[in-house]
């Protein structure tokens, strides 16, 4: 068992130099670089077997001055974390509707979030099973 929040707590307030969504081969992937003094550190993390993922840029409610996300220069990792009582459900038509997901990782970008459901993450090359039976 691992503590999926202790690991990447180091994360929280670093650079993603690069996010692609793979939806083909079901993987999300982010380069983080953290920037220590003189330092720069850079950390590969993939989120294999993608369920799910919602993006939602809050800043577009709140009229918050990031409105347009291609002025964004960079983008501020404010948080990364693992959560395991989070619900999407899509609300429409009766199709729509049959339609939900259980995000368990969140990435808070900016004054955005980004919700994923994965069963895998592996962090510079150490894979991590995202079930709740090997997190506490």
């Amino acid at each position: 068992m691992f503590n999926i929040n202790k690991l990447v707590a180091p994360f929280w307030g670093t650079i993603i130099e690069k996010l692609h969504i793979d939806m083909e081969n079901h993987t999300i992937r982010l380069l983080i670089r953290s920037d220590n003094e003189d330092v720069k550190t850079f950390t590969d993390i993939i989120l294999e077997e993608v369920v799910a993922f919602c993006w939602i840029n809050e800043s577009f409610y709140q009229d918050k001055g990031r409105l347009d996300i291609e002025k964004w220069n960079f983008m501020q990792l404010e948080s990364i974390g693992y959560e395991d009582n989070t619900r999407v459900i899509v609300e429409g038509g009766e199709w729509e509707s049959s339609f939900s997901a259980s995000p368990n990782i969140v990435l808070e970008i900016w004054n955005s979030i980004l919700l994923i459901e994965a069963k895998k993450m592996i962090i510079n090359g150490e894979t991590y099973e995202l079930m709740k039976k090997n997190i506490f």
